[in-house]
């Protein structure tokens, strides 16, 4: 598993509609050296995961947009594994 600490390179997405949240992580991603980029629908995320070495996907369930036939595009665009 990756850690924030363990990859200088490392880029957060975080889908969300609830902003309070989104500002907490960024602040944290950027107190540890890391980028965070903030997406209020799943568009903007897939738009994300393409221009972006993203390599953590924070995914609020509730958000807008996001069900059981948007998660599989969401996998598939972040290119990484899910967390067991």
């Amino acid at each position: 598993a990756k850690s924030l600490q363990g990859s200088p390179r490392m880029s957060l997405l975080i889908l969300t509609g609830d902003l309070m949240f989104t500002s907490r992580v960024q602040m944290a991603a950027r107190a540890a050296g890391k980028q965070a980029h903030a997406a209020l629908s799943v568009a903007r995320a897939l738009e994300l995961l393409a221009a972006n070495d993203i390599t953590t996907a924070c995914i609020d369930l509730s958000a807008p947009g996001v069900d059981a036939a948007t998660l599989p595009a969401l996998r598939e665009a972040a290119r990484v594994q899910p967390l067991k």
